[in-house]
């Protein structure tokens, strides 16, 4: 299992800047190296950016020094900032938290550790595209080895179902897949997998 890398993550809260402290910069220095982070909100698609800063720190191994440069025009320095840890900020004042990453069995931080609010990915996802984009053509031999290709359904509702044998528990997705085919083909779906037995 790779550990983690040396990292820092902060929270900032806004007082003569606006309480989410959108559009502040922060800049951390370790050694040589400097890297620089602004706080944005409101460009994802159905979504927005999470409110933590979070800088990987490659192979630091000292204290962080850190610069915040707020909205209102204030910069502000912190210093000696731990590793590893999660760091709270209100404009103008010194930290008011500053928290280790919670480590997960056998010691190595977490993905949901250091990012808080995550949750295992699900097994299963979907995904709705609010406009319509045109898929390229292509062909591909399907199970059976006949050639498919997407011109051929044109125009016609499809599902394409791209599946191998190396995927880790793909026997029971063509169960799902194949207990779901019968009721697709009534409602008029043009499946592209076609079981040989």
């Amino acid at each position: 299992m790779t550990e983690l890398g040396p990292a820092i993550a902060f929270r900032l809260e806004g007082k003569s800047s606006n309480r989410d402290a959108i559009g502040a910069a922060v800049t951390v220095e370790t050694g040589s190296r400097r890297q620089t982070r602004s706080l944005q909100a409101g460009s994802g698609f159905l979504a927005q950016h999470s409110k933590e800063l979070f800088f990987g720190l490659g192979e630091a191994k000292q204290p962080v020094v850190a610069s915040i440069r707020w909205p209102s025009g204030l910069v502000q320095q912190i210093r000696d900032l731990p590793l590893n840890h999660r760091v709270w900020v209100e404009e103008g004042a010194p930290p008011s938290r500053v928290e280790p990453f919670k480590p997960r069995a056998g010691g190595v931080p977490s993905a949901a550790a250091v990012i808080p609010g995550t949750a295992a990915l699900p097994r299963l996802t979907e995904s709705w595209l609010l406009a319509p984009i045109a898929a390229p053509d292509f062909s591909l031999p399907d199970v059976a080895g006949r050639i498919e290709t997407l011109s051929a359904r044109r125009g016609k509702l499809t599902l394409l179902y791209f599946w191998s044998a190396a995927s880790h528990g793909y026997e029971r997705s063509l169960e799902e897949f194949n207990e779901a085919y019968a009721r697709w083909a009534r409602e008029g779906v043009q499946t592209a997998y076609r079981e040989n037995r």
